[in-house]
């Protein structure tokens, strides 16, 4: 080491050396983190790839696979990979890519912790939160796995072809489960509150075992702007 220092007085020192050794080691733990971060959001996406189309294929064949339970599983493993790209930004790893980079991600660091905040509020963590979230963003499912799959590459890796048309087909499914879901909500309570028994036959039309189509949704019992929200009168189902 003395005889690098003599030969080349300008080059790394002893403790610049020790410092590259030690960040090259913690950078070799950080790449398996990353790993596993990737792994894990493979599996959240296999897992909602059976849940939406199995959904989709076969519709509501017991009291596990009906459309308020397959929403509520669409809906957990989303909150976690929304996790997962959070949970990336504030990894040590993404702290040095910043260090020497420049930040790669879609959000500052500075924000991460406030993030992961939002994400474990109780308002979040509320069933059907994320959902909401989605749905009145029009991020909807392609958009959120899309920059998640950009946040946990650095941006260096993008979804194929045929993975950005199997999400588009889930945002078509998500967003018709929880159309279902809400109108099967809203007729219970219309169908317990005084007077609304026009409200509960209108709300009849809509059968949540029916299978998943394009079709257009009309209500037979009032046909009136007064029950539009509640049956989707002249929307696309």
């Amino acid at each position: 080491m003395m005889k690098d220092l003599v030969i080349n007085p300008l080059g790394a020192g002893p403790f610049q050396l020790a410092k590259a050794l030690e960040e090259r080691q913690a950078k070799q733990l950080e790449d398996l983190d990353r790993v596993d971060r990737l792994w894990e959001f493979r599996l959240c996406v296999e897992m909602l790839r059976d849940c939406l189309d199995s959904y989709n294929r076969h519709g509501e064949r017991d009291m596990l696979s009906t459309a308020e339970e397959t929403l509520s599983t669409a809906e957990e493993l989303l909150r976690r990979v929304t996790e997962l790209a959070v949970m990336h930004i504030q990894s040590d790893e993404a702290f040095l890519d910043s260090i020497s980079q420049g930040p790669q991600g879609l959000f500052p660091q500075d924000d991460s912790g406030l993030l992961m905040q939002v994400l474990q509020s109780p308002d979040f963590q509320e069933k059907g939160g994320l959902t909401r979230s989605l749905l009145s963003s029009r991020l909807m499912i392609s958009g959120l796995l899309e920059s998640v799959v950009g946040e946990l590459t650095r941006w260096r890796s993008h979804p194929s072809e045929a993975d950005l048309e199997a999400w588009k087909r889930w945002d078509r499914t998500y967003e018709r489960l929880a159309r279902r879901v809400a109108a099967v909500q809203q007729s219970q309570q219309a169908k317990s509150a005084p007077g609304g028994d026009s409200l509960w036959r209108c709300m009849e039309v809509l059968d949540p075992a029916a299978p998943l189509r394009e079709e257009t949704v009309e209500c037979v019992a009032c046909r009136n702007p007064a029950c539009a929200p509640l049956c989707g009168y002249g929307q696309r189902a």
